[in-house]
């Protein structure tokens, strides 16, 4: 037997499993079960139902603005802690998100520090590394001044830290500079 039914919109992507794993997350970051969640909900006027939480942590329920905002008041987190992916996802970071955009770079795009166009991108991540390698050499300095042994020690830390981070953007800098290469050809 066919279905007369229509879908309504467009199908669901990406960004509603990121939501759902996100929500399902934090929820349980805070020791919250569903039934708590729903409690939370309806105490900030939004009430969802427990069977409607568990259709939304298992991707069969979409969540609109209202919902998010809700949910984000009563998991005590940002809107974007429920967007965006915490770790790099092959099949895309978003629903219609470019495919080269990794979570560094929603991250930066969501702070309004970065646009999501690949040459301002690359731009960002240019001053990024830049200002990270100042960090690196300040940081170099002040251990050298110091006398105390613990205190070299976490500077020395603190280096290493620092280097990585300027690493990662000088990556991501040369990553996109070669996608913009590419794509000029």
């Amino acid at each position: 037997m066919e279905s007369n039914l229509k879908q309504r919109g467009n199908p669901k992507g990406i960004t509603t499993a990121v939501v759902a794993g996100n929500v399902k997350r934090l929820r349980k970051a805070r020791e919250l079960d569903l039934k708590s969640l729903s409690a939370r909900l309806r105490s900030v006027g939004w009430p969802v139902s427990v069977a409607a939480l568990s259709r939304l942590e298992g991707g069969d329920r979409r969540v609109d603005v209202d919902d998010l905002m809700a949910l984000s008041t009563a998991l005590d987190a940002s809107p974007l802690d429920l967007l965006f992916p915490t770790e790099q996802i092959e099949t895309g970071m978003g629903t219609g998100l470019p495919e080269y955009v990794t979570v560094d770079d929603l991250t930066a795009w969501g702070a309004g520090g970065a646009s999501l166009e690949l040459e301002p991108l690359r731009d960002h991540w240019s001053a990024v590394a830049a200002v990270r390698e100042v960090e690196v050499e300040d940081t170099k300095r002040w251990r050298e001044a110091l006398s105390d042994p613990e205190a070299r020690a976490r500077a020395i830390t603190q280096v290493r830290a620092a280097e990585r981070l300027a690493r990662e953007a000088e990556d991501r800098r040369s990553a996109l500079t070669a996608l913009l290469r590419e794509r000029r050809r």
